[in-house]
């Protein structure tokens, strides 16, 4: 998929089940919640960080604003 977003509310409409957080990081549910992905979006240069990939009982031990 390619895709030009601007904001995260973009992202949302493509991915409605993605939780928005601060400093334009964003949630993804990955199989049926069973794992989680928190991205940080540089939205300006269209760039991706990946900051976790886990299951849901990983993410629910960190903060996903601070990692």
């Amino acid at each position: 998929m390619n895709s030009d977003w601007k904001t995260p509310k973009e992202v949302r409409q493509t991915y409605a089940s993605s939780s928005i957080l601060k400093d334009n990081r964003i949630v993804f549910n990955i199989k049926g919640k069973s794992y989680k992905l928190v991205a940080n979006f540089n939205f300006e240069k269209q760039w991706i960080f990946i900051r976790l990939i886990g299951t849901h009982s990983e993410y629910d031990k960190i903060d996903a604003n601070k990692i």
